[in-house]
């Protein structure tokens, strides 16, 4: 029996919470892709997920920057760097063995 997984949503919210309760952070790097529920309106970064996540990372006071970054690139440097989360994606069936 495979065991339950979590919401790729949960999955990050678990992670950006881990990182913002982190005494040792002194700021955060969110990386997103266009894509909604992501997606640039008047050079803006805009979308539910983006709004609910801004505020969370507001809300901690924690210096923040975004990037719009193809998600191959994203997905990478959210795993490499340190500090470094990846903004709501798209579940994909290419994407799933990644999350499994």
């Amino acid at each position: 029996m495979k065991p339950a997984s979590l919401p790729l949503s949960r999955l990050f919210l678990a992670a950006l919470l881990g990182v913002l309760a982190s005494p040792s952070v002194q700021s955060v790097t969110l990386l997103t892709e266009e894509n909604p529920p992501n997606y640039t309106e008047t050079g803006k970064l805009t979308g539910i997920a983006t709004e609910i996540v801004l505020e969370t990372v507001r809300w901690s006071g924690l210096p923040m920057k975004i990037e719009v970054l193809p998600w191959d690139d994203a997905y990478q440097r959210a795993q490499a760097q340190r500090d470094t989360c990846l903004l709501a994606t798209a579940r994909l069936e290419n994407r799933e063995r990644l999350f499994a």
